[in-house]
């Protein structure tokens, strides 16, 4: 479907979407990188999301980690922040009555 919608948008789609993620603040950077994409016009914010990602990490003294980003960094930072925000202390999400799953808690702030 990706790669559908990606020849679909031709010479618009970006040849990649480079995302710099301090580890110390994954949640907030990822945040702060799709949030970016909502002042782009529409097209071009669907561009982005279909585009290849490109994920560098730097690391808590402030040092890019070295790494080459082949689909695992990718998956690593969208690991991490789903890791992060699904956590009970997050207030984001809550485990269903069956179990298994999770779900948007109904009264979870609104900023976050």
């Amino acid at each position: 479907y990706c790669e559908m919608r990606r020849q679909a948008m031709g010479k618009r789609v970006p040849k990649a979407w480079r995302l710099g993620v301090r580890r110390a603040h994954l949640v907030e950077d990822v945040l702060d990188h799709f949030g970016a994409l909502e002042g782009k016009r529409e097209w071009t914010a669907h561009a982005h999301l279909f585009a290849q990602t490109v994920v560098s990490f730097t690391d808590a003294f402030g040092l890019r980690e070295e790494g080459v980003d082949e689909g695992g960094l990718t998956a690593e930072m969208y690991s991490l922040f789903w890791r992060e925000v699904v956590r009970p202390e997050a207030g984001l999400f809550e485990q269903a009555v069956e179990g298994g799953c999770v779900l948007p808690r109904a009264d979870a702030p609104p900023a976050q």
